[in-house]
Parts: structure tokens; C-alpha cells; sequence
């Protein structure tokens, strides 16, 4: 995948850009238990949701997955030691690999409901990459102040590129 954005204004531009690619889970006779978010290399990765910090992965390579992961959202680690990661059946060995660049921020995503019959019919996980640490990351209101939005100057390009991998 690969998006480009071009200013064509006189003025900077800024913004924010990343993908949401998501991946069905589980995969045929397999349960959401059965899966784990694998990183090229061991990180650290720390949750913080409206004052409750969670400490999602210390020093791993390897996060095994539960819906319960999810009940306070989004995890994401800005600037990754990893250029890659993976999500693995480790059952079948199913596993869908992610490159994209460290610089920005990786994300992994997926629903949670109080109700665990909701939470069961939302089958998936998104790995999600980012050019920076998205919007509504910032408390700033002020784009042309936020601290990850990137700023593009006039007649200049970006791209934000990733690939997907599809194995067993």
C-alpha cells in the first residue's frame, strides 16, 4: 500500500495519515485465544486510557491475545524498535505480517463489549500502521501545534507506504 499526499498550497500543510487494515480472527475452528501479535523485536508497550495505564507488553516480542486486551482500547507503540509484526495462529501457524516504517507508530486494534455475546461477533484485528502517533493521541486542538501531525511545506510530497504478507 501506498499513499501519497502532495501540497499544493502556498501555505505549510499538516496532517496525519496511517491505514487500518484488518484481518479476520480467528480463521476457520480456531478460537480469538488461539493468536498472538508477534514484533520483529522486543518492546515495551505501555497503555494509558483515561488515566488507567496497562502495561500491554515489558521487554517482548510477544503478546498473546484475549478480548479482554481490548477493554481500554487501542494498544500502539510510537517509534518501534520493529520494522514489522505479525499476527499468528498459534494453532495452525497461520500468520499475516505487517512491514511498515519504525519511524512512525504501529497500533493493534480490535472490539470489546461489556457483553461478552457482542464482544464474540466482532472478529477481527487491525494492525495498524501510522506516519506518527494519530490526532486524537494530542490534546492540543490546534493541528498546526500538535506534536506528531507532520508538516508538509508547499509543492513537497509524502509517502507513507506498508505491505501485507500472507503465509502459513
Amino acid at each position: 500500500m501506498s499513499y501519497s499526499v502532495k501540497n499544493t498550497d502556498k501555505k505549510d500543510m499538516y496532517f496525519f495519515i496511517g491505514g487500518h487494515p484488518a484481518f479476520n480472527v480467528p480463521m476457520g475452528g480456531e478460537d480469538f485465544n488461539d493468536y498472538y501479535v508477534e514484533y520483529e523485536k522486543s518492546e515495551t508497550i505501555i497503555q494509558e486510557f483515561k488515566g488507567k495505564t496497562t502495561v500491554i507488553a515489558d521487554n517482548t516480542a510477544k503478546v498473546p491475545l484475549s478480548h479482554e486486551l481490548f477493554a481500554n482500547d487501542v494498544f500502539m507503540k510510537d517509534a518501534p524498535q520493529s520494522s514489522w509484526i505479525a499476527l499468528v495462529s498459534e494453532k495452525s501457524g497461520r500468520k499475516i505480517k505487517l512491514n511498515y516504517d519504525p519511524n512512525g507508530c504501529i497500533a493493534v486494534l480490535s472490539s470489546y463489549f461489556e457483553d461478552k455475546a457482542v464482544t464474540e461477533q466482532a472478529k477481527f484485528v487491525s494492525l495498524e500502521p501510522w506516519s506518527s502517533v494519530p490526532v486524537y493521541c494530542d490534546k492540543e486542538e490546534d493541528i498546526t501545534k500538535m506534536s506528531h501531525a507532520i508538516k508538509l511545506s508547499p509543492d513537497k510530497e509524502y509517502v507513507f507506504e506498508y505491505s501485507i504478507e500472507v503465509g502459513q
